[in-house]
């Protein structure tokens, strides 16, 4: 007769189960071409705020925050804003980017904050505490925030004196799978495809005219009402992709579309993606 397994292994085989997936891009802002219109600094004005920076961070394109410029000792407290992301439909999100520090013992206050109504309410998700000077990687969780509609990440710089802080490669990942819709033209064939899924693992995509949901299905909650049109399954190819195409009825111009896939997982459970609200053009 087989003893039972111990609580610890058990736990261990149970996490083994689970399907494990590479992340994938959500958001991304390398700052190749300066500091886009879209990222704005809070409040306006303001005394030396973020500005293009000099590549200290890895050599190409960064934005930077320091402490002189052409105020002196003037106390600077400035926050620059991301524009709005969707994380829809998501269970699973992380933030990263990479910093550069001068003078990180001066540091008066470094961090990342992240808002959910415009700017009015800021939550604090990591702060620089004087890491060793030159380069390093902030990577913080941000599952508190996925599912939400409109996040912002902002990079909040409050000093007097010495302290420099320059930032690159700003990115939120997630391990959900992603879902994006190409050609979504009225007498067209729309593409619907999905990436980061697990390879082999079905894919089931959903359509909606009807709303947002939420929705109960037997696949999990979905961000859409019923009734529901759902597009041929497809199997999850060695990168994890799958795609299906969808005729675009030409009545539908001009109309809101919700949809969202689903990947199950070969040993049961699954996966929702994000989703999207797009309209027919």
């Amino acid at each position: 007769m087989s003893s039972p397994l111990s609580p610890a292994l058990a736990g261990f085989l149970l996490l083994a189960s689970i399907p494990v997936h590479a992340q994938s891009i959500v958001f991304e802002e390398r700052f190749d071409g300066g500091l886009p219109a879209t990222w704005t600094n809070v409040p306006t004005p303001t005394l030396d705020p973020w500005a293009p920076g000099y590549t200290w961070v890895n050599g190409t394109p960064d934005i930077h925050h320091e402490w002189y410029c052409h105020n002196g000792f003037s106390f600077r407290d400035n926050n620059l804003l991301s524009p709005p992301i969707n994380l829809s439909g998501l269970t699973r999100a992380t933030f990263t980017c990479e910093q550069f520090q001068q003078y990180p013992l001066s540091i008066n206050y470094n961090a990342i904050e992240v808002t959910t109504d415009g700017g009015q309410n800021f939550t604090v998700i990591h702060q620089v505490t004087a890491p060793p000077a030159g380069f390093s990687v902030i990577q913080v969780d941000m599952d508190a925030f996925a599912g939400l509609p409109s996040v912002q990440i902002g990079l909040h710089y409050r000093g007097t004196i010495a302290n420099d802080w320059s930032i690159d490669n700003v990115r939120i990942l997630t391990t959900n799978p992603l879902l994006a819709i190409q050609n979504l033209v009225a007498g067209s064939t729309a593409t619907f495809d999905v990436r980061g899924a697990g390879p082999g693992n079905t894919v089931h995509f959903g359509v909606s005219l009807a709303g947002a949901g939420p929705t109960t299905t037997p696949f999990g909650i979905v961000n859409m009402s019923p009734p529901i049109t759902r597009l041929p399954v497809q199997i999850a190819n060695a990168n994890g992709s799958a795609s299906v195409d969808a005729r675009v009825p030409p009545g539908l111009l001009g109309r809101t579309i919700w949809s969202q896939a689903i990947e199950r997982f070969a040993g049961g459970g699954g996966e929702p993606s994000n989703s999207l609200v797009l309209t027919v053009q």
